[in-house]
C-alpha cells in the first residue's frame, strides 16, 4: 500500500498549545499479511447488523431493527441461542439506543436515551436486572458511553456549550461529577472560525477504552490520541497518506483488548465506498498501548464490524456482502506475525517485505535462452533468527525483445522438476496478486559427502513484462508457520 503526501504543514506541526501531548509520532503503513476468514452460516437473518460485542462467553451482534434488537450467539459454537430488544414506548421496550454507548463488564449495559439497563445474559435468555438514570450536568445527548471502572463513564463532548476546548466528559456516579478531559486541537486551520458544534462534527471520533486507558481515532483525519490519563496524551499520525476533501473516512470501529488496539482503516469516502463495494476490503491496524503498530492486516471481506476475544485469538466479523445476511466470519489470529518483525529490503532494482534477520549475500547478473537475469541471495548468518529457513533466492528474468513469458514460465517449472521430489503446484490470488507457488525437495550433497534434503517453496509471478521467481529454502518442509510471511514478500514486492 502506497500513500502520498499532500499535507499542510500546519496539520502535525504548528498547534498552538502542546502543554498536554507527550510526543508526536509519525507512523508507516507497511504492508503485513492477508487475514482468511472462516464463514459461519447461523440460525437467524442478520439484516442490518452494526455493531459486534464480546460478553463472557456469549458474542452479541447488535442489529439495526425494530425487532429483536441483539441476536446473542454461543461464542466457542457460533451457534445462535436467542434475540432480545425491540423498539417502541412500552414496558421493557428501547426507544434510542446507541450503538456505540453498549458496555460489556459484570452486566450488559444498555444506554437508551439517559437511562442505563443492566442484562444478565444467560444461556436461554437475558434478564433485565436494573436500571439508573444516568445523570450529568448538561442537558446535551449522550453519545459514546464508555464505561472506564464501576462508577466512572466516559463520553464525547459535542461542542453544545458553546466552546470546543476538550473532546471529551468524565462521569463519576459514586461521586456525582462530571468534568471535562482531553485537549481539543484542531488539525484544519479551517475549523477554527466554524461554530463549536461543527466543529466537534469534523472531529468526529470513535474510542476504545480498557481498564481506565483511552484511545480515541479520528473518523476524518489520519490521526489518533492514546491517553495516559485524564489530559495528557500521545497524538500518532498516520505519515505520507493523503488528505482528501468530501469527508474521506480513515479510521473506524475501535475494539480494545488488554493488550492491544484493533482499528478498521478505510482511507475512503462513504460514496466510494458504496460505490465499489466489490473491490471494498478494510485494513485492519493493530497497535499497542504504547503506540507502537503491531499488525496491519489485509481482510478478505467488506466487513462492516468485528469484536475481538480478550486473549487476542480469535476476530469475528460481520460483512457488507448482500449474500451474508446469515453468516458470521471468524479470524483465527494466533499464528500471524507481528508487522514489527518485518522491514523493507530495497536495491536498485526491486523492494520487498522481509522479515527483520536477514541480510544480503550477493548478486550476479547473466543470460539464459534470451533472458536477462538478475539474482539476489539473502541469508541470516550464523546466528539464525528462523532456524528453519536457510536463504531466499531472488531471480528477475527481463526478456530480450519480443517473446512469449509464459513459454519460459513453464521451462522454469520443468527446471524445478528436474531432479525433484513431491513436485505440487497450485495457482493463487492473494490481495488481487496472481502468483503460482511450487512446492518440492532435492537431495543436497554436503561438503563432507554427506546427503540431506532442502526445501524449496518458490513463488512465480510476472510484472511488467518480467518474471519474478521468489524461492524460500528449508531444511524442513514443516513451515507453515511462515507461509503468511512468504505470501507476503510477494504481494509486497514491486520493481524498482
Amino acid at each position: 500500500m502506497k500513500y502520498l503526501l499532500y499535507f499542510s504543514l500546519f496539520l502535525f506541526l504548528s498547534f498552538s498549545c502542546k502543554k498536554n501531548i507527550i510526543k508526536e509520532v509519525e507512523l508507516e503503513l507497511i504492508d503485513g499479511e492477508m487475514l482468511i476468514s472462516t464463514p459461519y452460516k447461523i440460525d437467524v437473518d442478520l439484516f442490518r447488523p452494526a455493531k459486534l460485542f464480546i460478553h463472557k462467553n456469549k458474542l452479541i451482534v447488535y442489529d439495526e431493527v425494530r425487532e429483536d434488537i441483539f441476536k446473542v450467539f454461543d461464542i466457542d459454537k457460533i451457534s445462535y441461542l436467542y434475540s432480545f430488544g425491540d423498539k417502541g414506548s412500552g414496558p421493557g421496550e428501547f426507544i434510542s439506543t446507541d450503538k456505540e454507548s453498549i458496555n460489556s463488564s459484570e452486566y450488559f449495559e444498555i444506554l437508551d436515551r439517559r437511562r442505563l439497563y443492566y442484562y444478565n445474559i444467560m444461556d436461554t435468555v437475558a434478564l433485565r436486572i436494573d436500571s439508573t438514570l444516568f445523570v450529568t450536568n448538561r442537558s446535551a445527548p449522550i453519545n459514546s458511553l464508555k464505561k472506564m471502572s464501576d462508577s466512572v463513564y466516559l463520553f464525547t463532548d459535542d461542542g453544545y456549550s458553546g466552546k470546543m476546548n476538550t473532546e471529551f466528559m468524565l462521569r463519576n456516579t459514586l461521586q456525582n461529577t462530571t468534568e471535562s478531559f482531553g485537549k481539543a486541537i484542531l488539525f484544519d486551520k479551517n475549523l477554527k472560525n466554524l461554530p463549536a458544534p461543527e466543529q466537534a462534527w469534523a472531529l468526529m471520533k470513535s474510542i476504545a477504552v480498557n481498564q481506565n486507558r483511552t484511545a480515541a481515532f479520528y473518523y476524518y483525519y489520519p490521526y489518533f490520541k492514546i491517553f495516559t490519563n485524564n489530559n495528557d496524551f500521545s497524538l500518532y499520525r498516520i505519515r505520507d497518506v493523503e488528505l482528501k476533501s468530501g469527508k474521506c473516512i480513515y479510521f473506524t470501529e475501535p475494539y480494545a483488548t488488554d493488550k492491544y488496539i484493533y482499528v478498521m482503516w478505510i482511507a475512503k469516502s462513504k460514496t466510494e465506498v458504496m460505490t465499489d463495494l466489490k473491490n471494498y476490503n478494510p485494513k485492519l491496524l493493530v497497535f499497542d498501548w504504547d503506540g507502537n503498530m503491531r499488525h496491519n492486516y489485509s481482510l478478505d471481506i467488506p466487513i462492516i464490524s468485528f469484536a475481538v476475544k480478550e486473549d487476542d485469538s480469535k476476530l469475528y466479523a460481520v460483512s457488507f456482502n448482500e449474500d451474508d445476511i446469515n453468516t458470521l466470519y471468524v479470524y483465527n489470529l494466533e499464528k500471524s506475525i507481528e508487522i514489527s518483525n518485518y522491514t523493507r529490503f530495497n536495491n536498485d532494482f526491486f523492494s520487498f517485505n522481509l522479515m527483520k534477520g536477514y541480510h544480503y549475500l550477493e548478486k550476479d547478473t547473466y543470460t539464459e535462452d534470451g533472458y536477462n537475469v538478475f539474482f539476489t541471495s539473502l541469508g541470516q548468518g550464523l546466528n539464525k533468527t528462523y532456524p528453519e529457513l536457510e536463504s531466499i533466492a531472488i531471480r528477475i528474468y527481463t526478456p530480450n525483445g519480443q517473446t512469449n513469458i509464459n513459454s519460459k514460465i513453464d521451462d522454469i517449472i520443468a527446471n524445478f522438476q528436474k531432479n525433484s521430489e513431491n513436485f505440487q503446484i497450485q495457482n493463487l490470488n492473494k490481495e488481487n496478486v496472481d502468483f503460482l507457488h511450487c512446492s518440492y525437495y532435492k537431495n543436497a550433497k554436503e561438503y563432507d559427502g554427506t546427503v540431506s534434503q532442502l526445501f524449496f517453496n518458490s513463488y512465480l509471478f510476472s510484472e511488467e513484462n518480467k518474471i519474478i521467481d521468489i524461492n524460500f529454502i528449508s531444511t524442513t518442509p514443516d513451515v507453515e508457520k511462515y507461509i503468511q510471511f512468504f505470501e507476503s514478500a510477494v504481494i509486497s514486492f514491486k520493481l524498482n
